[in-house]
């Protein structure tokens, strides 16, 4: 079975990061993690997160987007890992 991904435009991503439900979403979720990233925990290594990640993506779970289980704090590094469609740039942080 092949899976289709929702049609997100660049302008309504950045309308979603930028919205407070967003927002308040990642601080829930960085405070369910103890601001530890999840990633460098399973190797022994605690490392302060600063990025809030969706397990599932929402380009094809959108119905899971403020689900606070379906996030995981991250470091920098790991984030960059997960999404080398990216090219590995640099994630910057939203100004809360």
């Amino acid at each position: 079975m092949q899976v289709e991904s929702v049609q997100i435009s660049g302008a309504e991503m950045s309308r979603h990061y930028d919205s407070v439900r967003h927002r308040e979403w990642a601080a829930k979720v960085l405070r369910k993690d103890k601001y530890l990233c999840q990633r460098c925990l399973r190797y022994g290594k605690k490392v302060p997160a600063k990025i809030a990640h969706h397990i599932k993506p929402v380009e094809y779970f959108p119905e899971f987007v403020y689900d606070v289980g379906n996030g995981e704090a991250l470091c920098a590094a790991c984030h960059n890992k997960e999404h080398p469609e990216k090219g590995g740039a640099r994630w910057n942080p939203p100004r809360y």
